[in-house]
Parts: structure tokens; C-alpha cells; sequence
């Protein structure tokens, strides 16, 4: 059987590599809920307006619920 030789600059760059990956992997699914919880908390406030604002239109519905997200 034959031994695997790895310098150690090329298992830290392995090492380095796997961890930002995974970091980044990690990241990318945080800001996912974060803008879906964003969204949702727009729409709540939105919807919120409109419930308690009848004379509201439709238009300044949608204008607010486009500035707020």
C-alpha cells in the first residue's frame, strides 16, 4: 500500500477551502430567512395599515408595501 504525502500549505489551503464553503453555504441560507422575515414582517405592516386605514386605496397599498420591502 502507498502513503498519500500532503505538504502542510496545501492541507491548509484544503482546510481553508472547505470552511469558507461551508461558512458560505451557512451565510447564504441566514440571508434567505432573513429576507423572507423582512418580506413577511413588510407584508404584516402593510396589511396592518390597510386594516386599520379603510380609506386607504389600493394604489397607496401597494405603494407602501414596494417602499417598505
Amino acid at each position: 500500500m502507498s502513503a498519500i504525502t500532503i505538504d502542510s500549505a496545501e492541507l491548509q489551503s484544503l482546510i481553508r477551502s472547505a470552511v469558507n464553503e461551508a461558512f458560505q453555504a451557512h451565510l447564504d441560507e441566514l440571508q434567505s430567512d432573513w429576507d423572507d422575515e423582512t418580506t413577511d414582517g413588510a407584508l404584516a405592516r402593510a396589511m396592518d395599515e390597510v386594516r386599520y386605514s379603510p380609506r386607504m386605496s389600493s394604489e397607496e397599498f401597494l405603494k407602501r408595501l414596494n417602499s417598505a420591502s
